[in-house]
């Protein structure tokens, strides 16, 4: 008998801190691409965006830490542990 695999437990805030993260990069880089040499002063918020972003997943993760969600029939879970190191490097990388 196959298994099916049922969606509807798919909870998208377990991942939602590096979805944030996936996306300001894009952003950046698409940024970065089409922007000439001539506009250094679009490129000079750059780093601004990306901080944004960083400071962004940060307050996910402060959001979601007392809800502890399981997701995708319990194949991505969060915890306190998974959650400070998550803090830890967000915050070094705002640094």
């Amino acid at each position: 008998m196959p298994v099916i695999a049922n969606l509807t437990d798919t909870n998208i805030t377990v991942l939602l801190p590096e979805l944030i993260l996936v996306v300001f990069a894009m952003l950046v880089m698409l940024i970065d691409m089409f922007t000439s040499e001539r506009q250094s002063d679009v490129r000079a918020l750059l780093p601004w965006v990306a901080l944004v972003g960083v400071l962004a997943a940060v307050h996910r993760c402060t959001v979601i830490w007392h809800d502890m969600p399981l997701s995708f029939q319990g194949a991505a879970a969060l915890d306190s542990f998974a959650l400070g190191v998550k803090l830890v490097v967000l915050i070094a990388a705002g640094l």
